[in-house]
């Protein structure tokens, strides 16, 4: 048995003998939820837990009163596990934070009872107010996560999965100022901000049908007004904005804000507008270290649901994507509740406390524990490069500090992107041509897609994308007068052919006729000539016109 191995089984068995004060820690926090910054009861069971095993806690840690911060270890890299102990308003912990919590608990209480056996070192953080208000990039920037090598934590679900789809979103908050009055007797003397927030909130449903797939706009009214005889003077909602990524995210508040302002420009109401202070950043998973879960997760009996088979679109936002753009990082989700059972549902808060839920605790603390020691015994997962889903953080040796991150950038700021290099920019018919055939030459598919590629950039007009179009069905035909029989060129105009009169009045055939050859006779008639004309006499305009004029005047 290797070491790494054998301190794995160390640390399960420090769990399971410490299963019954862990699932008390559970049960505890699931019987009274508390709301973002207000998880006071919940962050005293967490450190009196950590008072008990004697390790060093920091209460109120990095300008959150309900935080809470413990470290341990000598040497090596070092580990962030984390907790997370809010609930939800209204369904208490149908999110299934009270597991959050217990598992990160229950993986640092194990991994400091290796003592010196320990290959590395811990940072266990208590972070609140997930569900609302950010709170690990609150922590984030005041320095909660510098020196830290790699974050881990575990998410409840109803399937087991390497990683959790996250995407972008940012919260804001509305409140609309009118002014009140009586809405029968003297309805004109009010401004009705009921008006402003319905307005607002119908100009977001409309606009909900103009953006990607990937974007999701919803929210609540929150105060509508106090009886039905009195012009609302104060109104507010709360919305979430979400996008794939920050630079999707950015324009997409702004039309939002937009919906915001034309709510209160068209009933004559003010409007109050505040963005959350720090918006939740898209998931960026560290493969290797994921793997690394995926594999302790399977020891412990546990199957996984590939990735490939979920539904797209079925993805949630975490603060938890804002650690991943700062330090390698998982959030693999642990099923906890039947497959069809979801978050945030009143089902999913009963079965976060069943004895499904009671499993889950105890493995995902292992599979915590477990992953911690791969990564402080197993340089392979750090420089490992291979790819996961979407842009992965860069791998690194542990206790290596990274050019340009953590410690080469301000608190509170992501580390700047490098600048790609890139060749020289196309012209503007190459940047949209599609690649030609084999030997250089395009096919007539090809060749089409390539028009239609190029009418799409601007490069081309229609009409002359349609000129190509018949040159190409029918063909390009030479310009060419034609030649007159020496016996035919006595004869007048209108005794000959149409294509020979062209021909004798030295006139080019007709554009359409040059396009298109194979057309009847009654569609590429040339135009007549003042010869042809003469030849028939007066037209019918003609004859009423002398007509009139040798009838006496009356």
């Amino acid at each position: 048995m290797t070491e790494a191995a054998a301190l794995k089984r160390e640390v399960c068995d420090a769990i399971d003998a410490m299963s019954p004060s862990l699932l008390g820690v559970s049960h505890a926090i699931h019987a009274r939820p508390e709301l973002a910054f207000h998880e006071h009861e919940a962050a005293r069971i967490l450190t009196a837990a950590l008072d008990a095993a004697e390790l060093p806690v920091t209460r109120g840690a990095f300008g959150l009163p309900t935080a809470y911060a413990s470290a341990f270890g000598e040497r090596g890299p070092e580990v962030a596990i984390l907790s997370e102990y809010d609930a939800l308003p209204g369904i208490g912990h149908a999110c299934g934070h009270n597991i959050i919590a217990t598992t990160g608990l229950g993986a640092s209480l194990a991994l400091a009872k290796l003592g010196a056996k320990l290959p590395g070192r811990v940072r266990y953080l208590g972070t609140p107010a997930e569900e609302m208000g950010g709170g690990k990039e609150l922590m984030a920037q005041q320095g909660a996560f510098n020196g830290v090598d790699a974050a881990m934590m575990v998410h409840p679900a109803g399937v087991d999965l390497v990683t959790m789809p996250c995407i972008c979103v940012s919260e804001v908050s509305v409140t609309y100022h009118g002014r009140s009055a009586h809405a029968s007797a003297m309805p004109h003397m009010g401004l009705n901000a009921l008006d402003a927030l319905i307005s607002a909130y119908q100009s977001i449903a409309q606009l909900r049908q103009h953006i990607k797939p990937t974007e999701r706009i919803h929210g609540i009214i929150r105060k509508g007004g106090d009886a039905p005889n009195i012009v609302p003077d104060e109104t507010s909602g709360l919305f979430y904005v979400r996008a794939a990524n920050a630079e999707d995210l950015a324009p997409l508040k702004k039309r939002v804000q937009a919906c915001f302002e034309a709510g209160a420009l068209a009933t004559g109401c003010t409007a109050d507008i505040k963005w959350a202070k720090a918006d939740y950043l898209d998931l960026k998973t560290s493969m290797p270290i994921a793997d690394a879960y995926e594999a302790n997760a399977r020891s412990l009996g546990r199957d996984f649901f590939p990735l490939s088979k979920m539904p797209s679109g079925s993805s949630g936002s975490t603060d938890m994507g804002n650690v991943s753009h700062r330090v390698p990082s998982i959030h693999p989700m642990i099923a906890c509740a039947p497959p069809h059972v979801v978050i945030h549902n009143p089902e999913f808060a009963k079965w976060a406390a069943s004895d499904l839920g009671d499993k889950a605790c105890i493995d995902g603390a292992k599979s915590l524990a477990m992953t911690a020691i791969d990564y402080m015994t197993d340089g392979a997962i750090c420089v490992s490069k291979r790819k996961g889903p979407g842009d992965l953080f860069e791998a690194r040796t542990p206790g290596a500090k990274a050019e340009g991150s953590r410690g080469a950038t301000s608190i509170g700021q992501l580390p700047a992107k490098p600048k790609p290099v890139s060749a020289p920019a196309p012209n503007r018919l190459q940047r949209f041509d599609p690649p030609q055939g084999e030997g250089g030459r395009m096919n007539s598919r090809l060749a089409a897609s390539r028009q239609l590629w190029r009418l799409h950039a601007g490069a081309i007009s229609f009409p002359a994308l349609w000129h190509r179009v018949f040159l190409h069905l029918y063909g390009r035909k030479k310009r060419t007068r034609l030649r007159v029989p020496e016996q035919e060129r006595t004869k007048r105009p209108h005794e000959m052919p149409c294509r020979q009169r062209n021909a004798r009045d030295d006139r080019p055939q007709r554009r359409r006729d040059r396009l298109l050859p194979e057309m009847p006779r009654r569609l590429a008639r040339p135009r007549r000539t003042r010869q042809d004309h003469r030849a028939r006499g007066p037209g019918r305009a003609s004859r009423f016109r002398a007509a009139a004029r040798r009838a006496p005047r009356r």
